[in-house]
Protein backbone atom coordinates (compact mmCIF):
# COMPACT_ATOMS: atom_id res chain seq x y z
CA UNK A 1 0.00 0.00 0.00
CA UNK A 2 1.20 3.65 -0.60
CA UNK A 3 0.28 7.04 0.34
CA UNK A 4 -0.31 10.28 -2.30
CA UNK A 5 0.62 12.94 -0.98
CA UNK A 6 0.88 16.78 -2.13
CA UNK A 7 3.61 17.51 0.07
CA UNK A 8 3.93 17.71 4.35
CA UNK A 9 0.23 17.98 6.02
CA UNK A 10 -0.54 21.01 8.31
CA UNK A 11 0.46 18.97 11.27
CA UNK A 12 3.91 18.00 9.91
CA UNK A 13 4.49 21.51 9.01
CA UNK A 14 4.48 22.71 12.53
CA UNK A 15 7.73 20.78 12.53
CA UNK A 16 6.84 18.74 15.56
CA UNK A 17 5.65 15.21 16.85
CA UNK A 18 1.87 14.68 16.44
CA UNK A 19 -1.26 12.18 16.83
CA UNK A 20 -0.85 11.02 13.00
CA UNK A 21 2.46 9.46 13.62
CA UNK A 22 2.77 5.97 13.39
CA UNK A 23 6.05 4.21 14.23
CA UNK A 24 8.10 1.78 11.50
CA UNK A 25 10.53 -0.05 11.10
CA UNK A 26 12.91 -0.77 14.45
CA UNK A 27 14.89 1.14 16.57
CA UNK A 28 18.50 1.97 16.40
CA UNK A 29 21.37 2.53 18.97
CA UNK A 30 24.59 4.01 18.01
CA UNK A 31 27.54 3.61 20.16
CA UNK A 32 30.03 6.56 20.60
CA UNK A 33 31.86 5.04 23.20
CA UNK A 34 32.82 7.05 26.21
CA UNK A 35 30.90 10.03 25.18
CA UNK A 36 27.49 7.87 25.07
CA UNK A 37 25.34 6.51 22.79
CA UNK A 38 21.82 8.05 20.67
CA UNK A 39 18.43 5.92 20.24
CA UNK A 40 16.51 6.49 16.99
CA UNK A 41 13.16 5.86 16.60
CA UNK A 42 11.16 5.69 13.52
CA UNK A 43 7.91 7.19 12.64
CA UNK A 44 5.86 7.68 9.25
CA UNK A 45 2.54 10.46 9.14
CA UNK A 46 -0.78 8.66 8.50
CA UNK A 47 -2.03 11.46 6.37
CA UNK A 48 1.03 13.15 4.28
CA UNK A 49 3.54 10.21 4.31
CA UNK A 50 5.81 12.33 5.94
CA UNK A 51 9.04 10.39 8.00
CA UNK A 52 10.44 10.95 10.82
CA UNK A 53 12.91 10.27 13.13
CA UNK A 54 12.97 10.91 17.13
CA UNK A 55 16.62 10.39 18.57
CA UNK A 56 17.25 10.94 22.22
CA UNK A 57 20.93 11.87 22.72
CA UNK A 58 22.84 9.94 25.91
CA UNK A 59 25.90 11.44 27.34
CA UNK A 60 27.43 11.94 30.29
CA UNK A 61 27.21 15.50 29.64
CA UNK A 62 23.25 15.42 29.53
CA UNK A 63 21.63 14.81 26.09
CA UNK A 64 17.98 15.83 24.72
CA UNK A 65 15.21 14.49 22.55
CA UNK A 66 14.65 15.54 19.61
CA UNK A 67 12.45 15.24 16.31
CA UNK A 68 13.49 15.15 12.68
CA UNK A 69 11.46 14.76 9.95
CA UNK A 70 13.91 12.79 7.10
CA UNK A 71 11.79 13.65 3.91
CA UNK A 72 12.77 17.33 4.24
CA UNK A 73 13.61 18.50 0.42
CA UNK A 74 11.44 15.96 -1.21
CA UNK A 75 8.35 17.14 -0.53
Amino acid sequence: MSLETRGRCGECAKGASHEGLESIGNPVRSDEGVTGYTDYNFFQCRVCGSIWTQYRDRSPAGGGKFWKRLTTGLF
